[in-house]
Parts: structure tokens; C-alpha cells; sequence
């Protein structure tokens, strides 16, 4: 079957779309083995049960290596590390020491997979002819400027609610801000990736958030996750499975 970045024929591979070690994560430390994780489609209702997350057979193994690098790196920063407070703003985090590359590749990566996969739960990602040019990106390792694809991270506080915050992840949905099309990712410990996918202008308000490669990146405090749409939306979701 032909891998869907090189485009050879190739022996495919199971590959994540989100990568596997963040559903990983949600699972807790002594209850990892033998234990399933419990995977709802927030459009369907419908649930299934696996360990690692979703995955599809769309890559080769040297294609599934090379996103596996980026998705790697993404754990140190989403996972391993903790932001520091932002000097002169009480309302965002900051990461320093930013690898600019596989920081946005890895994202780059994320919207590509979403995009290309059939699973039901990525319906809502669909690039159109942005989807070769992400391709391309990822084949050349090039992450173009930050004003290709810019990407801006949030981050709510899990406050009471602990590991409800920390330990879930909602299917990825399309946005508009100011008229603009974004895609959204939901990521554990309350991340929220923007990437804009659109010819307009980006946002005055949103330019001096976008990662730069000045190896930092500034990550948006939204406050309390109780208080946050996605937990609404979380709550929805749990209502709708026990009726």
C-alpha cells in the first residue's frame, strides 16, 4: 500500500495521530497494565476501548520514525516539563529553550495526520489543498516561518478538578476567531493548540502569542478548566452516555 507521506509502496505501519504516549498519560501510573482506556466521539456518542489511543495503518515504518521524533519532543514539553510564569504578564506561561523545528513540525504533523485519517473522530479536520502543502513541509523537515500555519498554545488551570483536567482529550474541532479559520487540539494537563488555516490576516490580538523561532513560546493562561467550555462540553458528553 502506498505511505501517505512518501508516497511509496511501502509495508504500512500502525500509526498514532495523536501521539501514543500522551493517551499514555492518562491513564494512572499503577493501573497502566492490562487496563483499557475508555474512548468516547464526542459527535457520535459511540465508545471503544484501547490502550494507546486511536491509530491507522497510513505510513511506513521510516515515515512513521520520522513524525515519531517530533511526537517524541512533544512529550518533553506538554508532558515532561512545566511552563514557568511569564515576566510582565499574569495571564501566561512561558517555555524557553524551544527546539523551533520540532516543536512546529510536531504540530504540523498532528493537522496533517488528522487531516488524512478516516477515523470518525478527526471528522471535523479537513485541509483541503493545505493538506499537500503540510505534506511537503514534513517530507522537506521544513517548518517554514512562523507565519506559515501560525500556532498558538493555552492552557487552563486544573484547579479542584485535578486529574479531570489533566487527564482527558477531546476530539479536535475546526474554529473561527475574528472570521479567521483555526483548527483546535485538545491535549492533556488542559493544552489547547490554535493553528490558523487561512489566507486572511492573522489577528492583531493573537500576533504576540504565536510561537517564533526565538526558542520561546508563550502559552495563554485561560484560567480555571471548571469554568471553560471544554469542560462543559466534557460534562455533556458523560450526561449524553448515561441516558
Amino acid at each position: 500500500m502506498k505511505c501517505r507521506l512518501c508516497e511509496q509502496d511501502k509495508n504500512l505501519v500502525d500509526s498514532h495521530i495523536i501521539p501514543k504516549s500522551f493517551y499514555k498519560y492518562l491513564y494512572p501510573e499503577e493501573k497502566i497494565e492490562g487496563k483499557s482506556l475508555e474512548m468516547v466521539d464526542g459527535r457520535s456518542g459511540i465508545t471503544k476501548r484501547s490502550r494507546i489511543g486511536p491509530y491507522e495503518k497510513l505510513l511506513c515504518s521510516e515515515c512513521d520514525g520520522a513524525i515519531g521524533r517530533y511526537d517524541d519532543y512533544a512529550k518533553t514539553i506538554f508532558l515532561d516539563s512545566t511552563p514557568k510564569n511569564c515576566p510582565g504578564a499574569n495571564n501566561a506561561f512561558l517555555f524557553e529553550g524551544i527546539e523551533y523545528l520540532n516543536f512546529k513540525l510536531f504540530i504540523v504533523s498532528l493537522l496533517w495526520r488528522a487531516s488524512i485519517s478516516s477515523l470518525d473522530i478527526f471528522s471535523r479536520i479537513s485541509l483541503g489543498p493545505y493538506e499537500k502543502i503540510l505534506q511537503t513541509m514534513l517530507k522537506e523537515q521544513n517548518p517554514g516561518s512562523p507565519e506559515d500555519f501560525p500556532i498558538v498554545v493555552s492552557k487552563h488551570d486544573p484547579g479542584k478538578l485535578g486529574d479531570v483536567a489533566n487527564k482527558n482529550i477531546q476530539d479536535p474541532i475546526k474554529t473561527r476567531i475574528d472570521n479567521i479559520n483555526f483548527y483546535l487540539f485538545f491535549l492533556p494537563r488542559g493544552y489547547q493548540v490554535f493553528i490558523k488555516v487561512d489566507s486572511q490576516k492573522l489577528p492583531d490580538s493573537f500576533s504576540g502569542l504565536c510561537l517564533k523561532n526565538d526558542g520561546k513560546l508563550i502559552v495563554l493562561n485561560r484560567g480555571d478548566y471548571e469554568k471553560s467550555g471544554s469542560y462543559k462540553a466534557l460534562l455533556n458528553t458523560a450526561k449524553s452516555l448515561k441516558k
